[in-house]
């Protein structure tokens, strides 16, 4: 399954809520609590009936338990177009000062 880029707040909770509890995690607002709640949902991995600002219940989803179990340290995807953008363009600056060098030599020379 591929990797999706989850929060601080969104492990935590796909954590919580694998082990079937749907309290709101100590040093979290509540309302960060159902925004993030509602975020997971929104991505399929969670089920959660929540009202009037309150998780009543929360599970993991069929796709959230393979996701869960393929990626257990829930590690965010490595950013490879990044890393391959930053190595064009340094390979680019590379060859124009080497342009330059040879180009100074060369006039330097006559």
């Amino acid at each position: 399954m591929k990797r999706i880029h989850l929060t601080k707040d969104e492990k935590t909770l796909i954590r919580q809520f694998s082990r079937n509890n749907a309290d709101c995690p100590q040093g979290m607002s509540q309302a960060t609590f159902v925004n993030t709640t509602i975020q997971l949902q929104k991505r399929g991995l969670i089920y959660a009936e929540i009202g009037l600002m309150k998780v009543k219940t929360a599970h993991l989803t069929d796709e959230g338990k393979s996701y869960f179990e393929g990626n257990p340290q829930l590690r965010n995807p490595f950013p490879w177009d990044i890393f391959f953008k930053i190595i064009t363009v340094s390979t680019f600056v590379v060859s124009l000062a080497a342009l330059f060098v040879g180009c100074a030599r060369l006039l330097a020379m006559q």
